[in-house]
């Protein structure tokens, strides 16, 4: 009987990502990363995705906002719910962060923090409309070719479309430069190396001059 109540407890958790409170990622991390619904399977959603992501402009410059705007193709077919970010979309980069900053989240929708606060846009409630718009703040440099990535659920829970995407945003201004790329393993590897080495070496004084 304990684990049956258990089993509905952590079935009821994993259930809310499409209806109640929005994803879930203070208990799933990686919806972070692979937008994915938990607690959504088996996915039944067949064919094209009937919504799409526009944002107000092709280019973004360094800390300018614009607009995004979620919503259906046919202007008929309704939202359940979302979750959306901005994530690098050129060869080498590393497509799977967070990039820029939400910001006036309309009624049943929230900001969450993916790797930084406000960095991701979903639902906070089903939102039961055919669109829904937001502000996107950009970054204070170049991050390269940027889209706007999307999950959406129609509803019931198991029919959702990942990897809805818009179209490309480029880089536009001459204020910022282009973003520094977070250390590499190897990187890294060659710094500890050198560290390592630079010990060994003081060590080795040391031991002279006593």
């Amino acid at each position: 009987m304990a684990v049956r109540y258990l089993l509905v407890v952590l079935c009821t958790i994993c259930g809310v990502w499409g209806f109640e409170t929005g994803p879930p990622i203070d208990q799933f991390p990686n919806l972070c990363r692979d937008m994915v619904p938990t607690g959504h399977q088996p996915r039944n959603a067949t064919g094209a995705s009937p919504y799409r992501v526009t944002s107000a402009n092709s280019t973004y410059s360094p800390g300018k906002s614009l607009k995004v705007i979620v919503e259906a193709i046919d202007g008929t077919t309704e939202i359940e719910g979302l979750f959306v970010q901005a994530r690098r979309s050129g060869q080498g980069k590393d497509k799977n962060k967070a990039i820029g900053e939400f910001a006036e989240p309309p009624t049943k929708t929230k900001l969450l923090k993916c790797g930084h606060a406000n960095s991701a846009w979903a639902h906070s409630a089903e939102l039961e409309a055919t669109a829904a718009e937001v502000t996107w703040k950009a970054p204070p440099c170049d991050e390269g070719p940027l889209v706007f990535m999307a999950t959406i659920v129609k509803g019931p829970k198991e029919m959702y479309w990942t990897g809805v995407l818009s179209t490309e945003l480029t880089f536009s201004g001459t204020e910022g430069a282009e973003c520094s790329a977070a250390p590499t393993s190897a990187s890294v590897s060659g710094i500890a190396m050198m560290m390592s080495v630079v010990l060994a070496l003081c060590l080795a004084v040391f031991k002279n001059y006593n």
